[in-house]
């Protein structure tokens, strides 16, 4: 059983999946499965999800007609075996430190989810910004009032917390911040939030 289950939804995504996968296949930390949830797509994802899933055993593919973000990530949540939960989108881009540096972190610190700080970048892969995120665990809690204190995406979070707590995405109040809703649901249940102070995603 992988260490790590990756999850990461697919639709219409063939402008930046190519780079998007090799990121996470180039990870320093080897031990995990990728689960890619195509999602109904209709340009070329699937047949670029199907290539790279003949180059490399880890990734495995679920091909579903349109059911939305949400439905999706929870269907990854229920296919995965890993003791950790990675999330990443496909347009995004993983540091090929990130999975080795995070597990290391939660596992050090004691926390059920961890994010870290991020650049954001234009369609162009220019640098539009740096974004830092809260570290310390009282300034997370109090971000959660307002705002989100992860990128999406660039979390790990422990599959046994999500198992024991019975939660999934799309559960709560927030039905477009299907991220928002789940973080609030597992502070609720006193799960240990944390950040990597580095730039991984």
């Amino acid at each position: 059983m992988a260490r790590i289950s990756v999850i990461m939804p697919v639709y219409n995504g063939e402008k930046y999946l190519k780079e998007s996968i090799e990121s996470i296949l180039s990870q320093s930390f080897r031990d995990f499965e990728f689960i890619i949830i195509n999602d109904g797509s209709t340009d070329n994802s699937y047949e670029i999800i199907q290539y790279y899933s003949q180059l490399d055993n880890r990734i495995k593919v679920i091909n579903q007609e349109n059911k939305g973000i949400v439905a999706s990530l929870n269907i990854g949540i229920m296919a995965a075996q890993g003791d950790f939960i990675a999330r990443m989108d496909a347009d995004d881009i993983s540091h090929n430190d990130r999975f080795k540096k995070q597990l290391d972190y939660i596992n050090d610190n004691e926390l059920d989810i961890i994010g870290c700080n991020y650049f954001e970048i234009s369609e162009s892969g220019n640098l539009i910004s740096l974004r830092i995120v809260p570290h310390d665990k009282e300034i997370i809690d109090l971000s959660l009032c307002h705002s989100v204190p992860f990128a999406h995406p660039s979390v790990m979070f422990r599959r046994q917390f999500i198992i024991d707590n019975k939660l999934l995405y799309g559960q709560g109040e927030y039905v477009t911040a299907e991220d928002l809703s789940l973080w609030i649901s597992m502070h609720d249940k006193k799960a240990r939030f944390g950040n990597h102070k580095e730039i991984l995603f």
